[in-house]
């Protein structure tokens, strides 16, 4: 028996029973329910309230506020994985009101996410010729790096990082492209700036870790995993991380514990290094 995806069974109500679950009044109340279901992730809510305050908007109004709807809504299909209802959205955003940049933003998103990787780029292009916000080329730097278009990745994020160079994640995206590249000296340059500004979280730790491991180098990418595990003793997938290097290290004992670790803690992934450097089942 054919089953339809959930998002496609929500429409169909709407649109049959006029949505009448989420029958709101005005255009004011409805949109303000709206609003109010997507800040506490209630999306299908959202998606009803907000299909209620289109519906019900006339002129008077106002344009900020029929905007918004559009928006909020744009943005709940988007969290619903109904990337091509967000672009709807959006576009009629841009249709009716002009250049929208969060309209643009946002729709930038929304075929980054449908794989629409050049319409999201001159989305992006035109968001930052309105507004010319580092956010908007770190964004577009990694399109480019989807598109393995390396060069353009790097320049985007190089500009992002001139505007604002204190923002840890430009430098921890930048090195994650230089890695790709094959750039491993610079990929640790950013890494190491990342840890200066902000030492407390495991990201740039567990990336340089990373880095080194490709390098060859194990004992560096330990020392960085051991700091990475000081910050995050939680996560578990620094545990199977540690196990691999303590693997090319030769210290079997050290390495099965902590791949063991990393099941317990639920990285079931794991068990499959586990099974195939050790022929352990467990």
């Amino acid at each position: 028996m054919k089953t339809f995806p959930k998002i496609l069974l929500l429409l169909i109500l709407i649109s049959i029973e006029g949505i009448a679950q989420y029958d709101c009044g005005s255009f004011e109340d409805c949109l303000d329910f709206g609003i109010a279901a997507y800040q506490e992730e209630n999306y299908e809510g959202a998606v009803g309230y907000l299909t209620n305050a289109i519906n019900k908007w006339k002129r008077d109004n106002g344009f900020k506020e029929i905007i918004s709807a559009y928006m909020y809504r744009g943005n709940s299909y988007l969290e619903m994985d109904s990337s091509k209802l967000a672009l709807r959205d959006y576009s009629e955003v841009l249709l009716k009101f002009g250049k929208h940049p969060p309209a643009f933003r946002m729709r930038a998103k929304a075929y980054d996410k449908n794989g629409e990787y050049d319409r999201a780029i001159n989305d992006f292009t035109s968001v930052i010729k309105i507004e010319n916000l580092a956010d908007d080329y770190a964004l577009r730097g990694i399109v480019y790096s989807k598109m393995e278009k390396f060069d353009a990745a790097i320049n985007d994020l190089t500009k992002a990082i001139e505007m604002n160079p204190e923002w840890v994640d430009y430098y921890l995206k930048r090195a994650q492209i230089y890695f790709l590249m094959q750039k491993y000296d610079e990929a640790l340059k950013d890494a190491s700036t990342a840890q200066d500004l902000n030492s407390i979280i495991p990201d740039p730790y567990t990336l340089s870790a990373t880095i080194y491991l490709k390098m060859g180098k194990f004992d560096e990418a330990l020392k960085q995993i051991d700091s990475a595990i000081n910050f995050a003793p939680e996560e578990a997938q620094l545990y199977a991380t540690r196990g691999l290097i303590y693997y090319k290290l030769n210290k079997s004992n050290e390495a099965i514990a902590d791949l063991k670790k990393a099941i317990d803690m639920g990285f079931d992934e794991a068990r499959q290094y586990l099974k195939s450097l050790y022929k352990i089942d467990y």
